[in-house]
């Protein structure tokens, strides 16, 4: 049987473990709303033309404006995305090694199909 105190230390454990993954998820959902489509471009457009009743040279202008920067977030993204990819990496491994060998193979499984989402397979 299990003491309070390692019952206590599980229980951080897990806690943190699921606030990592809510938080990726979390992060995942939010970034996404910036993709390179140029859709949220557009929808942004769209609500400050309503909220601060743009002219069609503001809006012409503002558009140009994020169509620019949509160019300069991704050049950031790409120079950045290794840095986030040794993060999640190093995240992984910390899980696994809280892991049983069997939980490892199925978190393993789950990663991949995780991956798999983010890239749109």
């Amino acid at each position: 049987m299990l003491s309070t105190k390692t019952k206590a230390q599980i229980m951080l454990v897990a806690t943190f473990i699921l606030g990592l993954i809510i938080g990726a998820t979390g992060y995942h959902v939010y970034m996404s709303q910036f993709s390179s489509n140029g859709n949220s471009d557009q929808a942004m457009l769209k609500d400050l033309s309503r909220t601060l009743e743009l002219n069609d040279g503001q809006k012409e202008k503002i558009e140009e404006i994020l169509k620019q920067s949509r160019g300069e977030y991704q050049e950031l993204r790409n120079k950045n995305r290794p840095d986030f990819h040794a993060v999640r990496d190093r995240m992984r491994q910390k899980i696994k090694d809280v892991l049983s060998p069997d939980q490892q193979s199925r978190y393993d499984e789950w990663n991949r199909r995780q991956d798999e989402k983010r890239r749109g397979k």
